[in-house]
């Protein structure tokens, strides 16, 4: 469902949609894993957020 819910992203378009649909069907199973571990979201949340912040790094980057 996360990644899923990722394919309304509108800074991506083709060939990169398909990637992020797999980084985020990983990235999803790895946090819901993490949720389930811990019992919290925060370390969820924070993964995320981390995850956000090079991904959105590495587009800035590339519109350069």
């Amino acid at each position: 469902m996360f990644g899923l819910l990722h394919l309304f992203a509108f800074y991506t378009g083709g060939a990169s949609l398909i990637q992020l649909l797999g980084v985020t069907l990983v990235l999803g199973f790895g946090l819901g894993y993490l949720v389930q571990r811990t019992g919290s979201l925060w370390g969820a949340v924070l993964a995320h957020a981390v995850a956000d912040l090079f991904y959105w790094v590495g587009y800035l980057a590339a519109q350069v």
